[in-house]
């Protein structure tokens, strides 16, 4: 760019075409100094580019560890205090089981349940092949030998299958879970370092609590937590082309494994869980171990140098009980040289077409330079209206967001909640919305006709449609309070001498909480609720399923709130939830975006795939891969209609 102007100065002095009191010529010159200044600044810039990178992908493994450690802790809570209650006490094993079954069904990473006393007695409930089963220690018992008894679920209730006495001594009072347990205060729970369970020969790590019951003998519970869920989501993560994500424990062994080829399935992470981190034999994480233990002080970013090559190593302690985990992020400095290499030459390409374009300009503007000066003013006046208009437009924004619900509002009724809100522009036809009174809560997703400023005039009649009908009456139904907003939204628009059929589809809940139990009503939009799969049967139509879970759709009333040739009541639809469920309203904005290799429309059925492809996953999580899966799918194409899809976790 330098040299282009001392290349230009002479034409400049001689011709009268090329001056310099040219503002076009001196904006490219100045974006061209700025481009040369990115290009080589692209030279220096991989190391903020790797800690960047990093960042951001270390703040989401943390997140997963501690959504995996804090769900079950919750759970072990609750089985804690009814403990502390007096709930297992004097309990037969039949009564316990009926206890702690729910608690292995509807939590998979908790693979088995242990109660034990100082006297030595011990109860423990697992899942295996298809059956429940218990091993039962007795305080009288010679030689401490097991009792194993099998059962089989009937029905909602649970049949002996068979009973064995094993010739194996077990005493739960030598086990680390109960040491640390009755060692630890009350009020503090106890992790054990990961290990091999006993029982299983699962590697996983035990949480346990110790109290007192009401004869003075101290009790402890425990729960035995698998950790393969960790090395499932560890080894799957994409953080660039060659780059691995794995976390060691303390004495530097794997409690989630990197990305590798040796990883197709389970049983291929269950061999190598807990294995020392040189004995899987990867290269460049023994040479990144090698850079941690060669630095005294702990260190966020390391870089060293490894077969030719340079890597970059984020390393972040995750504390557990008395564990300090450490999560580590391995990316080679080649998979960032690829993508700077890319833009250096794109940033190239654009200086020589400025230089070319400033030539052209300088000799140019003579010429058009009345025609400018008209355009100018003509522009001027056109920025003027465009930016009345578009002030219109952002203050019609702020009343529309001003009828929707806060995010600290949604957070504080649905903890676990996500909405993913995308407007096809500044405002929106979509909007959702909640309000609660006792201890009912009413919610829906709304698609009102229309996107831009005309749906959001419709969805600020429609939104307080469904406000008047919610304080003015004492409905429980969603169908009926549809039938009701139908009315108003129609009485609203019928002024209109032109006959205005404006309106909306919607899908409208309302769930008690404190018996699990949710009605719902659609006018045309349907509801998706994912639960776990128990049996085969449970495949109704429309519904999509997998091994572990099943996505059933409840159909709405084929008829949009409005105008209507033919009027139809809104049916209720009442639903029983359970643990675990995950409910999901939407618009069709989502569906109907066209994209993909073919640029075909998205449609419902693979939205439903995905829904319960990711449903396993924390809501943060889930909102993410829906964002980046609509972003992947779009591509290059625009965005047809407004966003908006409400998910909720039970």
């Amino acid at each position: 760019m330098l040299c282009l102007i001392i290349y230009m100065k002479p034409m400049i002095s001689k011709n009268k075409y090329l001056s310099f009191k040219q503002p076009g010529l001196y904006l490219l010159l100045g974006v061209g100094i700025i481009l040369c200044i990115l290009y080589f600044s692209l030279l220096r810039g991989k190391n903020k580019m790797a800690e960047n990178l990093l960042s951001e992908k270390m703040d989401l493994v943390e997140l997963k560890m501690s959504d995996f450690f804090s769900t079950v802790e919750k759970a072990f809570i609750i089985s804690y205090k009814r403990g502390i209650s007096g709930a297992y006490q004097n309990r037969e094993i039949e009564e316990l089981n009926m206890q702690f079954s729910p608690v292995l069904e509807c939590f998979e990473s908790i693979s088995a349940v242990d109660l034990a006393d100082e006297m030595g007695n011990d109860y423990m409930l697992k899942y295996s092949h298809g059956s429940y089963v218990n091993l039962i220690t007795r305080e009288g018992c010679i030689k401490r030998k097991l009792q194993k008894i099998e059962w089989f679920e009937n029905n909602g209730e649970l049949n002996i299958l068979k009973k064995d006495t094993l010739d194996i001594f077990f005493d739960p009072r030598l086990r680390l879970w109960f040491k640390g347990a009755i060692d630890t205060e009350e009020d503090v729970v106890f992790w054990t370092q990961p290990y091999q369970f006993a029982t299983s020969n699962v590697p996983g790590i035990t949480i346990s609590k110790k109290w007192e019951d009401s004869t003075g003998i101290e009790n402890v519970i425990s729960f035995d937590v698998s950790i393969l869920d960790i090395s499932k989501f560890t080894s799957q993560m994409e953080i660039s082309t060659h780059g691995k994500t794995f976390i060691v424990t303390d004495d530097g062994r794997f409690l989630g494994l990197p990305k590798d080829e040796r990883f197709r399935n389970e049983n291929d992470l269950l061999g190598y869980l807990l294995i020392d981190t040189d004995s899987l034999g990867i290269p460049e994480i023994i040479a990144a171990k090698k850079e941690i233990v060669r630095h005294a002080q702990r260190k966020d970013l390391y870089t060293f140098h490894f077969n030719g090559g340079r890597y970059f190593l984020k390393v972040k302690p995750f504390v557990l009980g008395d564990n300090t985990f450490r999560i580590c992020l391995l990316i080679p400095e080649k998979d960032l040289t690829d993508d700077i290499q890319m833009i250096r030459w794109l940033v190239m390409l654009i200086i020589l077409v400025i230089a070319l374009m400033a030539i052209l300009m300088a000799k140019a503007y003579h010429s058009k330079r009345k025609a400018n000066e008209l355009l100018s003013t003509q522009k001027q006046e056109l920025e003027e209206k465009n930016h009345e208009v578009e002030d219109s437009i952002h203050y019609a924004k702020h009343l529309q967001e001003a009828i929707l619900p806060s995010s600290a509002l949604i957070k504080n009724l649905f903890p676990q909640s996500f909405i993913l809100y995308k407007p096809k522009d500044i405002v929106s036809g979509d909007f959702y919305w909640i309000h609660s009174f006792d201890r009912m809560i009413y919610f829906a997703v709304a698609d009102c006709t229309g996107h831009g400023v005309p749906g959001a005039m419709v969805s600020v009649v429609c939104a307080n449609a469904l406000n008047r009908v919610i304080k003015e009456y004492d409905i429980i139904e969603p169908g009926k309070v549809l039938d009701h907003v139908k009315k108003y939204v129609v009485d609203a628009f019928s002024q209109s001498e032109d006959g205005v059929s404006d309106g909306m589809d919607i899908a409208l809940c309302c769930i008690d909480l404190d018996i699990n139990k949710l009605w719902y009503s659609g006018a045309n939009n349907s509801l998706y609720r994912v639960s776990q799969l128990k049996n085969m049967t449970e495949t109704p139509k429309k519904s999509v399923y997998n091994k572990n879970r099943i996505l059933y759709e409840y159909p709405a009333t084929r008829q949009p709130i409005g105008t209507v040739t033919e009027t139809k009541k809104f049916k209720t639809h009442e639903i029983d939830l359970k643990q675990g469920d995950s409910i999901y309203l939407f618009s069709d904005g989502f569906s109907d975006q066209f994209g993909g290799p073919k640029g075909k429309k998205y449609r419902s059925k693979p939205l439903k795939q995905f829904l319960l492809k990711i449903s396993e996953k924390s809501m943060a999580e889930q909102k993410y891969f829906l964002d980046d899966e609509f972003e992947a799918w779009k591509g290059d194409e625009e965005q047809v209609d407004d966003i908006c899809i409400l998910g909720v976790k039970i």
